[in-house]
Parts: C-alpha cells; structure tokens; sequence
C-alpha cells in the first residue's frame, strides 16, 4: 500500500511525503523523501516514491502500477485540512489527520488577541470533523480532543511520535563549563520565564553552571529583557534553531521543559535518547508521561512555579 502524506499551510507551496508499508503503523516510521509541487490537486495526484512517479490516477507513469489509498494531513493550521477534503472528496481517497495538541480558546485568544483568537478557535473545532481518522501524538491530546473539540472518539488513534536512536550519547566529562539546556518555541506554552527566573535562585551556588535555551518565538525580547533585568546576560544564552540541534544534546549535562502544557514533548524525548537526566513540571500532561520522578529526572510540583523548578534543578 503506498501512503501519501501532505503537509502544508494551504495551497501554494506545501510538501508531500510518501511511504510503502503495510498498516497504519508508518506512522511511527520516519519520512523517506520530501518533494515540492505547486498545487493540492498536483501534490496528491503526483509524488516521489523509489524514483517512481504517479499521475492524477494514483498510477506510475513508470514501472508497475500503484495507488494511494490514505492522504495523512499535518492539522495545523487547520487550513490545508479544508482543501485537501475537498481534493480527496473529488479523488476518492480518504483523508487522516496527524494532531499534536489541542490549543483551545484562551490559548488562542492569547497568541492572536480576542478576534482573531475567537475565529481560530471556532476553526479549530471545526477542523476534527474533516478526516475520517486522527492520529493524536499523545493521550492527552486524544483526551482533549474528545472533551474539549466534541470529537467522535471512535475516530481518534493514539500514536506516539516516534524517537530515533541516536548515535552520540551526551558526555558530561567534556568541556569546563556544565550546559542546563532547553530546547522550544519561546511563547507561552513553554513558560520560559519559569525556567530563566527558576535558574536565576539558583545561578549563584553554581558558577560553572550555564542555561543555553534553543529557539525563537514571538516572547524572544520579553525573555532577552528578563535576563537582563536578572543580570544573568553571562550565565542564559538564547540561541537562535538550527537544523544539528544534536550538537547542543551532546555537549549539555542536564535538560529541562518547563512547559504548560505538551502533546508529544519531542525534545524532551529527543534529550532522553542521548542520555540527558531531564526535570519539568508534573502537571504538565506529556511531560509527565516520559520523566519517571526519581528514575530518569525530576517532577516538580505544580505548574509553572519558578520555585519547585528551582528546587528540583
């Protein structure tokens, strides 16, 4: 059976990936190949697969012959879910949705302001309705896509992400200086200020110790403005992503997610396959599912308090 998995943010430009495998369970396995096209209709029609290319009939055009038979949408931001229904409506085909979390009307409202924040919420609970099944990264997304969204649950499949095995472990011994790192988007899911005020209790008792936080967002000058209000521009690094974020696992000591809220925490679950002892928050539904309190990090208590992290640091 061949897979084809459509990810993108409406029509023009999107990607399309595509696999050969059995069942349902590809979704654990990693994208093969990646290819740019230039419309919906183009990218479910027309793909990659083994060198082989497919016409609007799910057919070769050379070699043997082969059809799609499931289109998987990345959910967000919900657009491409509309568009790719209505293509696949057309084709025949039937339609998955991979969701990682569900934001909900104050998150919305928050990251885009009451208008907007409202429309996107009413989009977002719509958006469920459109496939015939959803792959939810995590229970907890699967939850509250039942309680929050009203969605059916008999279409709702609980699939982890998958986590590759890595071929550098972390090495604590190298290097002078010991690395606290954190690995997100700078908003307000992941509550930095958390993080950058927990480490600041705490900086003094340990001078050879440094925060490194990997990623931008939309609060980058409130935190760069936090960490100089601390004094603390010597001992917290913002960096800007970057494609090897390998590097960064490899030469920490310690990992820590002071999230709200997670679906499939991916870094935290990236820094644990290299070996990292990892702390976050134990109400925090994902992280919790991956850090075993007292086995491979620490639980601090509550959700968002800058003094259990600092504790638990």
């Amino acid at each position: 059976m061949l897979i084809l998995i459509v990810l993108g943010v409406n029509l023009i430009p999107a990607k399309t990936y595509t696999y050969k495998q059995a069942n349902i369970s590809i979704h654990k396995e990693k994208v093969l190949r990646a290819t740019n096209t230039d419309n919906l209709l183009d990218r479910i029609a027309m793909c990659e697969s083994g060198g082989k290319q497919f016409d609007k009939n799910g057919y070769v055009i050379r070699g043997k012959k082969n059809k799609y038979d499931i289109v998987d949408v990345d959910h967000m931001p919900f657009f491409q879910l509309f568009s790719a229904r209505l293509a696949l409506w057309i084709n025949n085909r039937k339609m998955f949705a991979t969701w990682h979390e569900v934001w909900g009307k104050k998150y919305w409202q928050l990251y885009l302001g009451n208008l907007k924040g409202t429309i996107a919420y009413i989009i977002e609970k719509i958006a469920p309705i459109l496939p015939d099944k959803i792959i939810s990264v995590s229970n907890f997304t699967s939850d509250r896509l039942f309680h929050d969204l009203r969605t059916n649950k008999n279409k709702i499949i609980t699939i982890p992400n998958p986590v590759f095995p890595v071929s550098i472990f972390a090495n604590p011994y190298k290097g002078k200086e010991k690395i606290l790192l954190s690995v997100g988007r700078l908003g307000y899911q992941k509550n930095y200020t958390s993080l950058i005020t927990a480490y600041s209790k705490i900086s003094d008792k340990h001078p050879d110790w440094k925060l490194v936080i990997v990623g931008d967002g939309e609060e980058h000058e409130e935190l760069e403005n936090l960490v100089s209000t601390l004094n603390m521009n010597n001992k917290i690094s913002l960096a800007p992503p970057r494609k090897n974020i390998q590097e960064f696992y490899v030469k920490s000591h310690l990992f820590c997610l002071s999230a709200r809220w997670e679906g499939f925490p991916n870094a935290l679950a990236e820094a644990m396959s290299h070996g990292l002892p990892c702390v976050g928050f134990e109400n925090c539904a994902g992280v919790r599912d991956l850090i075993q309190n007292d086995s491979n990090g620490l639980l601090a208590s509550g959700n968002g308090d800058p003094d259990s992290l600092a504790t638990k640091l």
